[in-house]
């Protein structure tokens, strides 16, 4: 049993739990279908737990949910076959619902304290907003430019596993494009989800952020991603860097003990 690999997978599921509980704000009309996936994802982390402990040995069935398997890169697939294998003995038979996915290996360090129902889902006031950790980083309309962007990243997953599939790039190549433009995904989620009426809770999503983009690695074929961008595509990729570069200067300055390096990259 390989405990390394066993670890990379908990992180990933971890990171997936993350994801799942955002899109339940992105699309709350799929909220009953994110619970229970988050639900069948837990379910493998405690599995996860048991292998790498010794202590327990289940049955469980493999994740067959389509939306997810969808989502998964052909090393995740792989993964996702050598853990049933472990628990199981079998390998799932999941081909005929396999189109792929993408390549994340960021070990996301905390689940969701808890999965926001749907009436929450709601813009709040607060009448104290003098403090500067209350203060919105970016307004409703740089929202509305991020949720764009993460709709044109999310198509650009979409093209490079149906490349990667077709054969016509490098595998190497496809997966490192997915990888980079799904930690994107996350960002802007983690970003859209920030709230800005709870200090703790803020300055734990804050340090989720600086996790994240620490622990990426370099994209090695950047190139490729950018040759795919069309017109509008390119000046959104432009204004989403110009984004970014906006809010590491403002956590940088109003969360300077926090986050001290922020969400630099470069």
């Amino acid at each position: 049993m390989d405990n390394a690999r066993l670890n990379k997978i908990k992180g990933r599921k971890l990171g997936e739990i993350v994801l799942y509980a955002s899109m339940i704000v992105l699309e709350p009309e799929e909220r009953n279908e994110f619970v229970e996936l988050i639900g069948e994802i837990n379910r493998d982390v405690n599995d996860i737990d048991g292998l790498l402990s010794g202590s327990q040995s289940s049955e469980h069935d493999p994740i067959v949910n389509t939306r997810y398997i969808e989502r998964l890169s052909t090393h995740e697939l792989d993964d996702e076959r050598y853990l049933n294998e472990l628990r199981t003995g079998q390998t799932p038979v999941v081909e005929d619902i396999v189109e792929m996915v993408v390549d994340d290996d960021i070990v996301v360090s905390s689940v969701p304290e808890e999965i926001p129902s749907s009436d929450e889902v709601t813009d709040s006031e607060d009448d104290d907003v003098d403090e500067p950790y209350m203060q919105p980083l970016f307004t409703e309309d740089d929202e509305n430019m991020l949720r764009e962007i993460r709709a044109m990243k999310n198509s650009k997953v979409d093209l490079f596993i149906e490349r990667e599939l077709a054969g016509n790039f490098k595998e190497e190549a496809c997966e490192d494009v997915i990888r980079f433009t799904k930690i994107d995904m996350r960002l802007i989620d983690l970003l859209l989800e920030l709230d800005y009426s709870d200090r703790d809770r803020l300055e734990s999503n804050l340090k989720t952020l600086v996790d994240i983009v620490n622990g990426m690695d370099a994209p090695k074929y950047g190139k490729l991603y950018v040759n795919s961008l069309n017109k509008e595509e390119a000046k959104l990729e432009v204004r989403y860097n110009e984004f970014i570069d906006k809010v590491d200067e403002l956590v940088k300055e109003r969360f300077p003990e926090i986050v001290p390096d922020a969400l630099a990259t470069e």
